[in-house]
């Protein structure tokens, strides 16, 4: 039995205990990094005492986050932060990997679609940054001229105008339940901005005229085909265009006449209880006067007294975008 005393030239002596993978190789050799045996307090040892390639320099497997780049790592920074350019994968940091990389990106939505909330740069997508978000901007000049065909807010310059694809009796809630119904009809078919009925009660202040914003732009139907050029040529009497479309810019199929009580130049009908009871009663013996959207001329707001209708009938409303 060998006595574990070191003797001559040897190195170390562990009687029994001498061999591979112990602290003293069956020679008498310390087992020390770079000998290809592995000792017992290494992890590996590949005969060498290069780094990079699986076996440290100090006889440690090399892994991704050890603070080496090896193998296919692409970079390894020995911690597990996502968003400092090198992943807890040892993959460099990339636009489009999901991970918002510090002071270099300010969104990561794992593609690279350019038109929507994060640009195919990772930079949160603003009104102006001459990409369109969609479902979020209508447009995109990348200006802050808020008079040409895209406004500050990358809405189209024009206002939207359709009839009700709803038909409606002469109970409509009032002025505000009016614009309420218009309103609704618009979310529904995604439209943008906010929306008020073309009607009048028998008081001046609830006309269009008073109550509507007078635009200083093209008044277009939801297929963008052009009424009028502005409000002062809304109210002259005669159209570019009928009001013949829905808010989904389905062409108007059916019921050509339309709740209004409103004349051509905006203002409420001159003639008397032509309004259901101020748009709340449906009494088949109320009456109101119409509107006619098959019509270009004046009749497509105010048709003859003779063709005034009782409110227990149901008819459409316009709606102007604001």
């Amino acid at each position: 039995m060998r006595h574990s005393v070191k003797e001559g030239d040897e190195q170390c002596d562990d009687g029994p205990a001498n061999g591979p993978n112990m602290a003293c190789l069956a020679t008498c050799v310390l087992n020390v990094c770079g000998d290809g045996d592995v000792g017992p307090t290494e992890g590996c040892d590949d005969g060498d005492l290069d780094n990079g390639d699986g076996c440290s320099s100090t006889c440690a497997v090399e892994s991704c986050g050890d603070g080496m780049e090896q193998g296919d790592e692409q970079c390894d920074d020995a911690n597990m932060v996502e968003t400092d350019g090198c992943l807890n994968t040892c993959k460099s940091a990339f636009c489009g990997d999901g991970k918002i990389q510090d002071v270099v990106e300010e969104c990561d939505d794992t593609n690279l679609d350019d038109n929507d909330a994060c640009t195919n740069a990772c930079i949160k997508a603003v009104c102006g940054d001459k990409k369109i978000q969609v479902g979020e901007e209508e447009c995109d000049d990348g200006n802050q001229n808020d008079n040409d065909n895209c406004n500050n807010s990358c809405d189209l310059n024009i206002k939207r105008v359709f009839v009700s694809s709803q038909l409606y009796n002469g109970n409509l809630g009032g002025i505000m339940g009016a614009d309420a119904k218009c309103t609704t009809l618009a979310t529904a078919a995604s439209l943008p901005g906010t929306y008020k009925a073309w009607i009048a009660t028998d008081m001046d202040s609830t006309a269009p005229a008073v109550r509507f914003t007078k635009a200083n732009v093209p008044y277009v139907k939801t297929d963008g085909e052009k009424i009028a050029d502005n409000w002062n040529d809304l109210v002259t009497g005669d159209l570019a265009s009928p009001i013949d479309v829905y808010e989904t810019g389905v062409p108007a199929g059916d019921e050509k006449e339309v709740w209004t009580n409103v004349e051509a130049s905006g203002i409420e009908d001159n003639d008397n209880d032509l309004e259901c009871g101020d748009w709340t009663s449906t009494a088949p013996n109320v009456n109101s006067s119409l509107g006619d959207w098959t019509r270009t001329d004046g009749r497509w707001t105010d048709l003859d007294a003779s063709e005034d209708h009782s409110c227990d009938d149901t008819r459409r409303i316009y709606c102007f975008q604001q």
